[in-house]
């Protein structure tokens, strides 16, 4: 890149983490399907995407796609469990945040 911002918006299975007895590809196809809406409205929209599926532990899936693919920031959504959820069970983001070293943008 020669410094401009990079205008691909990339999808990755994010949520739940998978369990060990799932088909990682069946895993990946069937979520691709499911982001094929979303797909056709940034086509519409003339927004330039590429589309993503990726099957683990989710935060570590994020920041290890996130530095093979070289991006320059992570942006995830946070559910908003509250402050006494979040501390008993975690959170993605927060995982995610403390595992890279590239900025994380949160959206409420």
């Amino acid at each position: 890149m020669d410094g401009a911002a990079d205008s691909r918006a990339s999808s990755t299975g994010g949520g739940q983490d998978t369990t060990a007895n799932q088909n990682p590809a069946r895993t990946e196809q069937e979520a691709l399907e499911l982001l094929q809406g979303a797909k056709a409205m940034l086509t519409q929209a003339g927004v330039s995407h590429d589309l993503h599926a990726k099957v683990g532990q989710t935060a570590e899936t994020i920041v290890s796609f996130a530095r093979d693919y070289h991006c320059q920031l992570i942006v995830l959504g946070t559910r908003g469990m509250g402050a006494v959820a979040t501390f008993m069970i975690g959170s993605v983001a927060n995982r995610v945040v403390h595992q890279t070293d590239l900025p994380v943008l949160l959206v409420k």
